[in-house]
């Protein structure tokens, strides 16, 4: 077998059935393969509803773990790691889209370099726009102080000051990395440091196992192969949650790999974590206000196009969700940037697609081609699902 691939799922069923959709779409393509879903004690019904979408006779290859309490990330990945038979495993969040092509990509990548330790790839934003933590360095005392004050986001093209995510280095590029990203993590499963460290819960695991894997002599690399990362508010750095818990890793790692020889950090690692987290609330707090000061339907922010050919379907769901789409049926997606009205500051423009009329490989290339301008939404149209970077729209 190629590969296994693990998803720790936890209350976002909707979004882990449009990962799965993609990634029996990429085994399908000619890659022999097996899926674990590692629920982690779920309140939405994941389990039940991902049983009925996923049956066993329809998909032998595919394995639902159904745990009783919050295992935690790094766990969860290693339970099924540790059940897992393929030559390699992809570690892979939930709130992502893989083309059609990215498991055949990574298995030829990976088959000419033996020396590999993790492989990640390049991940786009519900907006098309390249994700920084497709690629990182080790976050050294220096490069950790550089991003916590800012220097890396201000100075992005300087090796000196950009070095935590290679800001400096073209995205289009493959190339070596030390830092792969746990939302799309590929190793090889015979390695004996393909495991999470589970004193991590959230956040780190990946810092830690793509630098236990440079100290055994491996070498990580980063491949420009495309899939949609969304990212949940949980995991916004605007958040008080994320702030905390990720400079908590950072913590954990340092004391981890260097010990008493770097005690000193523990005191400004946690004054960081404190005025991050500070600033964090005083920013929460200011848009509450905003908003209590002028209320707004949020809805109002946001407008559809329509591009697939199920446009009497989806018509008709628009009527039962209170929105509206407006539909614009393409043939071909060259044929997109005539049909799309300008960027709005103050709207959110969602470009809906169905991959029963455009491949993944098309939607995502459309998507890059018109960065930062308009968001991606997908529909379903046997399931009624309409999928959103914020909210998901669900058929009765």
């Amino acid at each position: 077998m190629q590969v296994s691939v693990i998803i720790v799922n936890y209350n976002v069923k909707y979004y882990v059935e449009q990962c799965l959709h993609a990634v029996f779409a990429a085994l399908n393509a000619g890659v022999d393969g097996e899926v674990f879903v590692v629920d982690n004690a779920s309140s939405d019904g994941s389990v039940d509803f991902l049983r009925r979408r996923f049956p066993q006779e329809q998909y032998p290859n595919f394995h639902l773990i159904a745990n009783a309490q919050n295992r935690g990330f790094g766990q969860a990945n290693n339970q099924a790691a540790q059940q897992a038979s393929g030559r390699y495993i992809l570690y892979l969040n939930p709130d992502t889209i893989i083309t059609e092509h990215t498991l055949t990509d990574c298995i030829t990548f990976a088959d000419k370099h033996l020396e590999l330790g993790a492989l990640g790839v390049k991940m786009l934003g519900d907006d098309g726009r390249f994700a920084l933590e497709s690629r990182r360095g080790i976050p050294t005392p220096w490069r950790a102080f550089c991003k916590m004050s800012g220097l890396t986001r201000i100075f992005p093209h300087s090796h000196t000051l950009g070095g935590y995510y290679y800001t400096y280095e073209s995205p289009a590029l493959a190339q070596e990395i030390e830092i792969v990203s746990g939302a799309f993590m590929w190793v090889q499963r015979h390695l004996p440091t393909i495991l999470f460290d589970e004193q991590f819960f959230m956040y780190g695991e990946d810092i830690d196992l793509s630098y236990r894997l440079l100290q055994a002599g491996k070498k990580n690399y980063y491949l420009p192969s495309p899939i949609v990362h969304y990212k949940g508010e949980s995991t916004h750095s605007s958040t008080y949650r994320y702030v905390h818990v990720f400079y908590q890793a950072i913590l954990i790692f340092y004391q981890k790999h260097f010990g008493s020889s770097l005690w000193w950090l523990g005191v400004p690692i946690k004054v960081a974590i404190i005025v991050q987290a500070l600033c964090s609330l005083l920013r929460l707090y200011a848009r509450q206000f905003q908003r209590f000061l002028f209320p707004k339907n949020p809805l109002a922010k946001e407008r559809f196009i329509y591009t697939g050919q199920h446009v009497a379907t989806i018509h008709a769901l628009s009527t039962q969700w209170g929105i509206s789409i407006d539909c614009r049926p393409l043939s071909q997606l060259s044929e997109l940037a005539s049909i799309l009205p300008e960027p709005s500051k103050t709207t959110h423009l969602r470009l809906i697609f169905d991959f029963d009329t455009f491949s993944r490989s098309e939607v995502l290339e459309a998507l890059e081609a018109q960065a930062s301008k308009y968001y991606l939404a997908t529909f379903y149209p046997d399931t009624q699902t309409l999928v959103t970077g914020s909210r998901v729209y669900v058929g009765t």
